[in-house]
C-alpha cells in the first residue's frame, strides 16, 4: 500500500493530472473501509459508505488510473492492486493489517 501510494504520488506530483490525487487518495485510505468506522454517522447524521463500494469514487479512481498508466500493462497492474486492496487479499487481509488499519496513519499502514 505504501509503495502504491508513494508511486502514485511520485507520478502525480509533476503530472498534469495532479488534481486527481485527492479523489484517488480517498479510495486508498484503509481506515475509511473499517466496519467500526462505517457504523458511526458522518457529519450531518448521514450513514457512511465505504469508498470501495462507492461507485462514484471507484469510477474516479479508474479514470485516474487510465490517465496515469503509461500503457495498458501499467493500467492493468494498478487495477489488480486496487482489487487486492478492496478484497483484502494477501497482506491486506491479515490479522495484523486489520488491527493496524485502525491504529496507524494510512501512509504508515
Amino acid at each position: 500500500m505504501n509503495c502504491m501510494i508513494g508511486e502514485i504520488g511520485d507520478i502525480i506530483k509533476d503530472n498534469k493530472h495532479k488534481d486527481d490525487s485527492e479523489k484517488m487518495t480517498f479510495a486508498l485510505i484503509p481506515f475509511l473501509d473499517d466496519s467500526n468506522y462505517l457504523q458511526t454517522l458522518a457529519p450531518g447524521g448521514e450513514a457512511r459508505r465505504a469508498p470501495t463500494f462507492d461507485r462514484e469514487v471507484i469510477d474516479r479512481v479508474l479514470k485516474t488510473f487510465d490517465k496515469l498508466g503509461e500503457n495498458e500493462e501499467e493500467k492493468r497492474m494498478l487495477r489488480q492492486q486496487l482489487a487486492k486492496f478492496q478484497a483484502k487479499e494477501g497482506f491486506f487481509g491479515s490479522l495484523a493489517a486489520k488491527f493496524d488499519v485502525v491504529t496507524m496513519p494510512p501512509i504508515s499502514w
